[in-house]
């Protein structure tokens, strides 16, 4: 009988595992951004297994790590069926090839004296053709290395995301070392079907934003201030995020010390920002309209957006996503004064921003998971299966939208809660 149920359990562990790979190579290979019910139905298969293999099976986790790392290997040569995010990123790469600046040339101003017919072919797919280009210099870097002729600049960028995944691993495992927790918590980021999908199918730049950022981490850690402040000015190159993040030191540093990093920080910017800040209006003008008009899966937003049409009688979005911008801005700022540990106020900080935030796509989500690695609690775990739901905007009609966003935060907001109360002495994060 004991025999008969050990082999059951084996059955079991390589059942649980099989169906991981099938839901996740499922997801990377079949459905389009309109296929909801297929979209929703492989990340909740995919959501469970995840779990049952980190908390229910004794495969050890250096075979889960080579298990994660040969999942994202095979998602290199699936196409970004769920994000059109790519057509841009070749767009921006072309011009750059031409010597042109993506931050000065809208698409459809370029378009009408474009002589390259591949920029005929790409224009129709943009989703954004109105709107200067809203990435930094390394994602412009990466753009241009990824469209020399001859190559196939989804396949580039993902080597990279590939190569940034690993060091990510890596740089976690060390800094989970240093900290005195489990290796294993670094599989709730390694396995997240979330980032497996998002960063190694879909091709988002979060990728790199977390790997810079958990190499900020370790070293802050280790007291390596000088490659801290490296480190996380990379992280910011790649995406704006990390930026709030650095009012913590001028709360929780003596002003010396958080004077000189700041220094160092800002020169480090300033450097890989120069060709931004000679054309900063296309960039400015970006995210000016990312404040005041974009809107997708928000949260507080909605209600806000709701009861000042009903005040005003249109959308006030122009007034209320700067004002939710300044109340983040204060938030964060407070936060800093009064949270001693790093990854808390982390983790905290941008939860307020994207609570506060009229547009949250599902890979922003990357950082927050990363940082549950490092911390007792799982909500952005949990908020990156829910966040799922937020699909139903490209394949379900718009009254459904809403209510499964309302399905999103309400269960989000509820678990918060319950992790709150049932986890109050969490374990310090010690950074």
């Amino acid at each position: 009988m004991l025999l008969f149920c050990e082999a059951f359990k084996i059955k079991v562990k390589y059942l649980i595992a099989l169906l991981f790979i099938i839901s996740i190579l499922f997801l990377g290979f079949v459905p389009q951004q309109s296929d909801f019910a297929l979209i929703v139905s492989g990340f909740a298969l995919a959501f469970g297994s995840y779990f049952l293999l980190i908390r229910k099976t004794d495969f050890n986790t250096r075979d889960l790590l080579i298990f994660a790392v040969a999942l994202k290997i095979v998602m290199i040569f699936a196409f970004p069926n769920l994000s059109d995010d790519i057509y841009r990123f070749i767009w921006d790469g072309k011009l750059l090839h031409l010597g042109e600046s993506p931050f000065t040339y809208l698409p459809s101003a370029y378009i009408e004296t474009a002589t390259d017919p591949s920029f005929t072919t790409l224009f129709p797919l943009l989703n954004s053709p109105d709107y200067y280009s809203i990435y930094p210099p390394f994602a412009q870097v990466i753009f241009y290395i990824s469209t020399f002729p001859g190559l196939n600049s989804s396949v580039i960028i993902k080597l990279l995301l590939l190569a940034a995944e690993l060091f990510t691993i890596f740089f976690s495992i060390k800094l989970l070392d240093e900290m005195k927790r489990p290796r294993r918590n670094v599989l709730w980021y390694a396995l997240n079907p979330l980032i497996i999908i998002e960063i190694m199918v879909n091709i988002h730049f979060e990728g790199f934003m977390v790997c810079f950022f958990v190499m900020s981490l370790y070293f802050l850690k280790v007291n390596k201030l000088n490659k801290a402040a490296i480190m996380i000015s990379l992280s910011i190159s790649a995406k704006l995020v990390p930026l709030l993040f650095l009012p913590y030191f001028l709360g929780q540093w003596v002003f010396k010390k958080s004077s000189i990093f700041y220094i160092k920080n800002g020169a480090i910017l300033l450097l890989l920002f120069l060709p931004l800040l000679l054309q900063l209006g296309g960039f400015g003008d970006s995210l000016d309209l990312y404040f005041r008009k974009f809107e997708f899966n928000a949260s507080i937003y909605y209600v806000l957006r709701a009861l000042g049409t009903l005040w005003k009688g249109y959308n006030m979005i122009g007034m209320i996503g700067p004002s939710m911008a300044l109340a983040v801005f204060s938030i964060v700022m407070l936060l800093a004064f009064r949270t001693k540990d790093f990854v808390q106020f982390c983790m905290l900080s941008l939860l307020t921003f994207l609570l506060l935030s009229t547009t949250i796509h599902p890979w922003y989500l990357a950082l927050g998971i990363l940082l549950s690695v490092f911390s007792d609690r799982k909500y952005w775990i949990v908020w990156s299966f829910l966040i799922v739901l937020s699909y139903s905007k490209y394949g379900a009609n718009e009254a459904a939208y809403y209510c499964f966003v309302a399905i999103e935060y309400i269960t989000l907001i509820t678990f918060i809660l319950f992790e709150i109360y049932t986890t109050r002495k969490s374990l310090p994060a010690s950074i």
